[in-house]
């Protein structure tokens, strides 16, 4: 029974080693996306990168219920517990595999913020640029006379009308 939790959990993990590793390779070429401007393929790659993120949450919860299955196989309340804590109930080859698994998803995911980071930064340069852009062609429009108050406005002292009486 415990071979059995381990293994639904290990392919849980995997899963979301597949997932997370997806998602690194979609935000760094993203940044590619980014340099040259392709909105096009940045709207794609974003609709791309939504499902990918849901599809992550949906392992994260899926995670937890295989801990908690295997957690309760080993008669251990279920609880909030890392893979590195996990690990220490096993020996040998399966808590080698969960470190494994905890390592890599780890790396995975600091990689992931750190180009996320650097796409921030891409995006707000890119944004200044354009504000920039549009500041100077603000400048350089000539100013438009149709829309602008030239005169003034007489006010009459008696009520006006249609048609003037006077001959």
């Amino acid at each position: 029974m415990i071979n059995e939790h381990f293994e639904r959990l290990k392919e849980c993990l995997e899963d979301q080693q597949r997932v997370y590793q997806a998602l690194l390779d979609l935000v760094i070429q993203e940044k590619d996306l980014l340099i040259h401007a392709d909105i096009a393929e940045l709207d794609k790659s974003n609709k791309h990168k939504e499902a990918l993120v849901g599809k992550a949450k949906g392992l994260d919860r899926v995670r937890e219920v295989r801990v908690d299955e295997l957690l309760a196989s080993l008669q251990i309340p279920p609880q909030k517990i890392r893979l590195t804590e996990l690990a220490q109930h096993f020996s040998g080859k399966e808590a080698e595999l969960l470190l494994a698994y905890q390592k890599s998803l780890t790396l995975v995911l600091e990689r992931l913020k750190e180009v996320n980071v650097q796409n921030e930064k891409l995006t707000q340069s890119a944004k200044k640029a354009i504000d920039g852009v549009i500041s100077v062609l603000k400048g350089q429009l000539p100013e438009n006379k149709v829309y602008k108050k030239k005169g003034s406005l007489q006010k009459n002292t008696h009520p006006g009308s249609i048609v003037s009486k006077e001959v």
